[in-house]
């Protein structure tokens, strides 16, 4: 006789901490939630995601001391198995590498996979599957664009509850490219992020062209297609036509949207100006960043953190829908 098998659903984060789950009043009202996994806890339960060699003492896979100096180190094919989705403290007293957590989105409600002799009916796993997956490309969206850090969303998968057997598992991403922990939330974060994850509707047609544009920066390592992105997400968004004199048309309405006196209004338009010249320096190659170069790298990160602003400012604007009125905005605003 077919039996129901309760069955867990998660997404996997990266390069979080345990600020994350500050968000979880919101995202319970959702249907999810972040969860805490040990590395112990990591082992015991999910061992078969993530391709940890079972052992027969618990623990014995993630110890390995350091007999020259007594300190205790993660061991490598613990490392190795975690490496691609989680950066690890790798060196430190045994209590401190066995309590190091990483973060996992649960579906908050579990779901029932029925079995039978040689089979398993996984429709409402794959539905709950596709869902956590649509969900978790919006949250990732909304907290890339809040505020910077090398956060990802590597992938998804379900899990028998008692079992710990993996019914299905699904990679969306390659490695990151940033193995640093650097995306913290702050409570002051909360009220904005609250608006931007319950938004029906996060990208407006009129910000794709310049949201994938963003989102393609996090995939790619080499600084001058990211400057060169980020440069043609300001276009997508400010200008309306090649006749246009681009330069003085997105850094004048950037810093229109952006500012909120004169003083801001000039030193913004100012720094989009610059921006901008870098960025014909590298299409024209005379030049190209180099990751040694700490001034340009700097520019790009300032470039992100405006071209990041000006989207989430743009979507937190309930009465602009279009371009066309997000022209006529800027217009009364620079007119103001």
């Amino acid at each position: 006789m077919p039996e129901q098998i309760e069955t867990e659903v998660y997404g996997i984060f990266s390069n979080i901490d345990h600020t994350i789950l500050k968000l979880n009043p919101i995202l319970l009202k959702h249907g999810y939630e972040f969860e805490a996994v040990s590395l112990s806890k990591l082992e015991l339960q999910f061992s078969e995601v993530f391709n940890i060699p079972r052992h027969q003492k618990p623990q014995q896979n993630i110890i390995k001391s350091i007999t020259m100096d007594g300190v205790n180190s993660v061991s490598e094919y613990f490392d190795d198995a975690l490496n691609y989705y989680f950066p690890l403290t790798k060196h430190a007293d045994e209590e401190t590498i066995l309590n190091q957590e990483v973060y996992l989105l649960k579906l908050s409600k579990n779901i029932n996979t029925e079995h039978g002799d040689n089979y398993y009916m996984v429709g409402e796993s794959e539905i709950a599957l596709l869902q956590i997956s649509v969900f978790s490309d919006k949250l990732i969206r909304v907290l890339r664009l809040y505020k910077e850090g090398q956060i990802n969303f590597q992938g998804y998968f379900s899990i028998f509850k008692k079992e710990r057997k993996v019914l299905r598992k699904i990679k969306t991403a390659d490695k990151p490219i940033s193995s640093k922990v650097d995306y913290t939330i702050s409570s002051d974060d909360i009220s904005v992020l609250s608006e931007l994850i319950n938004s029906p509707t996060l990208i407006p047609p009129h910000l794709s062209l310049a949201v994938d544009s963003f989102e393609l920066t996090y995939k790619i390592p080499e600084p001058n297609i990211k400057f060169t992105l980020l440069i043609i997400a300001l276009e997508s968004i400010f200008n309306r036509s090649s006749l246009e004199p681009i330069r003085h048309i997105i850094s004048r309405h950037t810093a229109i949207l952006l500012s909120s006196d004169t003083n801001e209004f000039d030193l913004i338009s100012s720094q989009v100006k610059k921006l901008y010249d870098t960025r014909s320096k590298i299409v024209h190659g005379s030049m190209p960043i180099q990751k040694s170069d700490q001034s340009l790298i700097e520019q790009l990160r300032a470039l992100e953190n405006i071209v990041r602003k000006a989207i989430s400012r743009i979507i937190l604007l309930n009465d602009v829908k279009s371009k066309d009125e997000l022209y006529e905005y800027l217009n009364k605003k620079g007119l103001n």
